[in-house]
């Protein structure tokens, strides 16, 4: 049941978006609160990049992610929006999913002691043991600082 004044079109929307974001860490190791902030002017399909703006980085750096064939394939099947709008917009017209929304969505599935965030950690692992990348590079994927480089 909705609470008073909810839109069910607009639940819907949020849970198809929260759904399709649950999916994107995987893909390209994103932070929950990047990710579900992210609009439509940040993703470059040509170039298959997303560019986190420095406004949203702990570090204030705009950190450009790579985006694999199946991270451009979930997005591909969003509805397109304005360049300004959110690419997963929550319930509430203007705003973004909640950074609770991957945590019920894991929650409904059964994967009760799954985080989002231990998608980021898996990335840092199979990473550091299952490919040649060098360390500081793995880190700089997370958008982690490394150490002195100068």
């Amino acid at each position: 049941m909705l609470a008073a004044g909810r839109d069910p079109i607009e639940d819907r929307r949020a849970a198809v978006a929260a759904q399709r974001a649950a999916v994107l860490p995987r893909q390209f190791a994103a932070v929950a609160e990047d990710l579900i902030a992210s609009r439509w002017q940040e993703i470059d399909f040509a170039a298959a990049r997303c560019t986190v703006p420095a406004d949203r980085m702990k570090g204030g750096k705009p950190h450009r992610v790579p985006l694999s064939p199946a991270a451009l394939a979930v997005l591909e099947r969003l509805p397109l929006g304005a360049p300004r709008d959110l690419v997963f917009p929550g319930a509430r017209r203007g705003r973004p999913l909640s950074d609770m929304a991957g945590t019920v969505l894991l929650r409904r599935m059964g994967c009760g002691g799954v985080t989002v965030h231990g998608f980021r950690s898996t990335f840092r692992d199979w990473a550091g043991e299952a490919t040649p990348h060098a360390c500081e590079v793995c880190e700089t994927a997370l958008s982690h600082p490394v150490g002195d480089v100068g």
